[in-house]
């Protein structure tokens, strides 16, 4: 596999073989709201939960592929779109998760 993550399926290959997440959107980005705020594991409340998904969410909507060529990930604040429908905003989801941890190794930031 490497230091980068082709595929969606790649990626949730590592996250429940390394992190036992599965492959809810949801679920990785609530760790990685997690990750990111430093709040380790613990009980959650269900408002809590929904806030830890919500920083997941606006943390991987900032990371967006910006040249497909050369595969050069950036962080950058993209401006919001209408979702029309759960299979777009799952496809959106899935390219800024790929994104976002792409970009760890890109910038040398890999275990």
């Amino acid at each position: 596999m490497g230091n980068y993550y082709g595929d969606w399926n790649q990626l949730v290959f590592f996250l429940r073989k390394k992190y036992h997440l599965t492959e809810n959107i949801n679920s990785i980005l609530f760790f990685i709201g997690l990750q990111e705020t430093g709040k380790g594991f613990r009980s959650f409340t269900r408002e809590e939960k929904t806030m830890m998904i919500l920083t997941g969410q606006e943390i991987v909507s900032r990371y967006d592929l910006q040249d497909e060529e050369d595969n050069t990930f950036v962080s950058e604040n993209i401006k919001r779109t209408k979702i029309s429908s759960n299979q777009t905003y799952d496809y959106q989801m899935k390219k800024y998760i790929l994104n976002y941890f792409n970009s760890f190794y890109k910038n040398g930031k890999n275990e």
